[in-house]
């Protein structure tokens, strides 16, 4: 009878891998993270002529939407894994690595049993997509009056809620003479969309793309999918591996198809400015390095050589997103920002990472007046869960929410992330509805923290750094390598936060050996997380 220690399941989530083999996958997931980078590279400088190629799932390097940095990982792991470990009678693995697994297992008694995932392209999801951008696109041309543009400076922002002076990544500040927002909708529903269309119809603070994007510009975007499926790639090997049919397969991948259509649609955007004879002297992009960043940095360093093309992070660096760095190919094709502006200058060497042509600076001219949010109040809420809206990390902390709602009748808060709402989480699983002990927080994090004893996160995201600066302590829940080295870097006290691998033993009476962040240590990490000025001030770099 085979034990369940016999058998190493490679399909699940990698958070929950175990002993030996997780220790080796870590491993290769941190040394590898260069040369991937190069490989990607040299996969675009194959291909980089044709424009669509710079928006397709595999040049992103965004490890939440494509998974081949992790099928070269997990190779390379079962390779070694499997040179010393006999105990290991079955493993199980993705149909798209069974030839290389086949390979390595050729001289070994272990028997390979396959599961086979892959999402078909969501026709029906595309076809509503296109459809309802027309529709906004003829209520724009209706309702909305061409505006004179001449010379103008413009703003990249992403809204994620109704109300779009504050749910946005900036913080919008008055008009500023010839100097335009212009907003991309994050996960917003039709009606939520036409409600700030029509409240800032009016609004000269506002650009909209549909106001230079005609019928034809949409229409044209689908031809990204044809190019996809008919390219023709020739793929170096990554190490020993040839994974040519895993990239094929990934240039195929539509799961995020309103970002690659975004993205082409903002090279359109810039190329209409520039048809409508508009003189943009300056753009400043909200750069996470996504495909949609590179549509956007791409057109308008075609169409206006001569601009100042800015970009922002004003984010936490975490080493999750290979993308927040950008690589030597990038930089000469001019899909990143001329000049990249940081929050701090603790993060230059790890945006550097991949290559030392980036070129940086860092945000000084910030408000120096402390944020009344860091005032720590009495708490009246022990627990509150905060999600950072990567799927694969938001589906294990909100089962594991659920079980801990069953188990403790007291009621506790819930912070989701704006790009990943409750409701794409609970429909996934078996029940359709949030116990009522849940409560759903949807103002200010920091108002939350700032009446929270303990935060409950997983995940990439900066509220771990922002509940220790608000005097939360931590439980972080299944953590991942990429965790524990952004804590280590950080020098964040040992005693300030807890790894736990669920949740079943933790209740509301639970004795906890957390402490709370010393003010010294308070001190060095807001020289790192300027969150009291987590705001960027436009006006330091228009």
């Amino acid at each position: 009878m085979i034990h369940r220690d016999q058998i190493l399941d490679t399909t699940i989530n990698p958070l929950y891998y175990k002993g030996s083999f997780k220790k080796i996958n870590e491993k290769n997931i941190l040394i590898n993270r260069k040369k991937y980078c190069d490989w990607i590279d040299d996969l675009s400088k194959k291909n980089y002529k044709n424009i669509f190629w710079w928006f397709l799932n595999p040049v992103s390097r965004n490890l939440y939407y494509e998974n081949l940095f992790h099928y070269f990982c997990l190779l390379e792991a079962i390779d070694l894994f499997f040179k010393d470990n006999k105990n290991v009678k079955i493993v199980i693995i993705n149909s798209d690595i069974f030839e290389h697994v086949s390979e390595i297992l050729k001289n070994n008694i272990v028997k390979i049993k396959v599961k086979k995932f892959g999402a078909k392209l969501p026709l029906y999801k595309i076809v509503k997509f296109f459809f309802i951008n027309f529709l906004y696109l003829i209520i724009i041309k209706i309702f909305f009056s061409n505006k004179k543009l001449t010379k103008c400076t413009l703003i990249d922002i992403y809204v994620f809620g109704s109300n779009i002076d504050k749910d946005n990544s900036y913080k919008i500040i008055s008009k500023m003479r010839d100097c335009f927002y212009v907003p991309t909708f994050v996960e917003l529903k039709f009606y939520q969309v036409l409600r700030i269309l029509f409240k800032i119809r009016k609004d000269n603070r506002f650009l909209l793309k549909e106001e230079l994007l005609n019928f034809f510009d949409i229409f044209k975007a689908a031809n990204i999918f044809i190019y996809a499926y008919f390219l023709n790639i020739n793929v170096a090997k990554l190490g020993k591996w040839n994974l040519t049919n895993l990239v094929k397969k990934e240039i195929k991948n539509f799961s995020r198809f309103e970002s690659i259509i975004f993205s082409y649609l903002n090279y359109l955007f810039a190329f209409r400015l520039k048809k409508n004879g508009c003189n943009v002297v300056k753009t400043i992009n909200w750069f996470e390095n996504q495909n949609i960043d590179k549509g956007w940095n791409l057109g308008f360093s075609k169409y206006f050589p001569e601009s100042r093309i800015l970009g922002y992070q004003g984010f936490t660096y975490s080493p999750h997103f290979l993308n927040n760095s950008p690589t030597n190919f990038e930089i000469e094709s001019n899909v990143i920002p001329k000049i990249i502006y940081s929050r701090s200058s603790f993060f230059v060497d790890v945006i550097k990472e991949f290559s030392t042509k980036t070129n940086l600076k860092v945000i000084k001219n910030f408000k120096k007046k402390q944020s009344s949010y860091f005032r720590k109040i009495k708490n009246n809420n022990k627990y509150s869960f905060v999600f950072s809206g990567v799927y694969s990390y938001d589906i294990i902390l909100f089962n594991e929410m659920l079980k801990f709602s069953y188990n403790n009748k007291q009621f506790f808060y819930a912070k989701f992330h704006p790009a990943l709402p409750y409701k794409f989480l609970y429909t996934k699983n078996k029940e359709n509805f949030l116990p009522k002990n849940i409560l759903i927080y949807d103002k200010n994090l920091q108002e939350l923290l700032a009446k929270t004893e303990i935060v409950i996160a997983s995940g990439p995201t900066t509220s771990l750094i922002e509940s220790l600066l608000n005097g939360c302590k931590l439980i972080l829940l299944n953590p991942s390598i990429y965790d524990k080295l952004l804590l280590n870097k950080y020098n964040i006290p040992k005693n300030t936060y807890l790894f736990m691998d669920n949740l079943n033993n933790l209740n509301f009476n639970s004795k906890l050996k957390l402490k709370k962040l010393l003010e010294k240590d308070k001190k060095k990490l807001k020289k790192i997380f300027p969150y009291e000025v987590n705001q960027l001030k436009i006006q330091s770099i228009i």
